[in-house]
């Protein structure tokens, strides 16, 4: 039912909705924007006798899908074999970060937490306990963005992934490799896609991550199908780790992932063929950084090889996207191999691209990339 409602709200939202064009900064892409950082100022000290002294509640806006928090270890602190741990505001856990975590980054920004509040606490060995302090300087705030960037070319075609688990298992199966990126920059709380090839590494888009500061608050959701839960956040999240490659002509981000989530996700096979003008096509995405859909109706590959952000590295689609579609795998529908990587969509300002999207050559990637 929720999924059914889900499907049914977007299409009646996007069919009074205008294609509107890919939001560009300086002439380039840009991800959806789903939330803003807040400062804070709120250090939490702990008193070995007093355990509600180790904890706080942290508030996002009343309607927040989930929030985030950043968060550094208190000037002074001396005690080692700390741990803190960030919790739902039922209480349970979401996730935990340990001394080796504050050590290696300094600021951390937590996992998203489901819901308008998390709670914070610093767990130690009760003797310790009051030899370390907490500061949490900021709170970010996901919602459902507002403005959403559609690339509606003919009639709304998305389907929720959900929807394939029975009638398109072989789809299904290959979508489980594909993960939602939620990070943050300039202050703002961003989303795009990301697909994973190898048990380690994953690709997205240049636009999405460019930098290992950015890389270091994303957070790579996996299986989010249908609800935004406390289990999904906790079981099905791992952030990045390291940003390996960022090429800007080709708008491709190559990161790796800590935990090895492909081992449990799967991978997507990178293809070696050219695409071909009229070849069908499928894209696997977070739309507007909602649950995982498919476009596979109408979906095919239009012009071949135009220009992206350099000469001919793209191929043109009509397959729909949304903005939070931002580096989600094209497939040939025939063998479900990985044909572009999708990174602009539909401008209604240029005659060129007021129908179509444009995903960047997937041989080329693999050249330029080694991969």
């Amino acid at each position: 039912m929720k999924i059914a409602f889900l499907g049914a709200f977007l299409v009646a939202m996007f069919a009074v909705l205008p294609a509107a064009a890919q939001r560009l900064d300086g002439g380039r892409a840009r991800p959806v924007i789903d939330g803003e950082a807040r400062p804070l100022q709120i250090l939490i000290q702990p008193k070995n006798n007093d355990p509600d002294s180790s904890r706080r509640s942290i508030d996002g806006l009343p309607n927040a899908i989930t929030l985030r928090v950043l968060m550094k270890i208190g000037d002074g602190t001396t005690a080692t074999g700390y741990s803190v741990a960030v919790k739902d505001k039922s209480g349970e856990l979401v996730a935990r970060y340990g001394e080796a975590d504050f050590r290696a980054k300094g600021e951390i920004w937590s996992a998203p937490v489901p819901g308008a509040s998390a709670t914070v606490e610093i767990e130690a060995p009760s003797p310790n306990l009051s030899a370390v302090s907490l500061a949490i300087t900021a709170v970010a705030s996901q919602q459902k963005p507002g403005d959403p960037m559609l690339s509606v070319i003919d009639g709304f075609d998305l389907e929720t992934m959900e929807d394939m688990r029975t009638e398109k298992p072989e789809i299904f199966q290959v979508g489980l490799a594909v993960a939602k990126l939620s990070f943050m920059r300039d202050g703002q709380s961003l989303t795009c896609t990301g697909f994973m090839i190898d048990d380690e590494r994953m690709l997205t888009n240049e636009h999405c991550i460019s930098t290992q500061a950015v890389c270091d608050t994303t957070v790579a959701l996996f299986d989010f199908h249908t609800s935004m839960t406390t289990d999904v956040m906790r079981d099905r999240t791992t952030q990045c780790a390291e940003l390996l490659v960022a090429d800007q002509a080709l708008d491709v981000a190559l990161v790796r992932l800590a935990g090895s989530p492909g081992a449990r996700w799967g991978r997507l096979k990178l293809s070696n063929a050219l695409p071909s003008v009229k070849e069908v096509a499928l894209v696997i995405q977070h739309p507007n950084g909602e649950v995982k859909h498919v476009s596979r109706r109408n979906c095919y590959v239009a012009t071949y090889p135009p220009d992206g952000l350099d000469k001919e590295t793209n191929f043109a689609h009509i397959c729909d996207t949304m903005g939070g579609s931002s580096g989600a795998p094209v497939l040939d529908r025939k063998n479900l191999e990985v044909i572009g990587l999708h990174h602009l969509g539909v401008d209604p300002l240029d005659a060129t691209w007021r129908n179509l999207n444009r995903a960047v050559r997937i041989e080329l990637i693999r050249s330029r990339l080694k991969i």
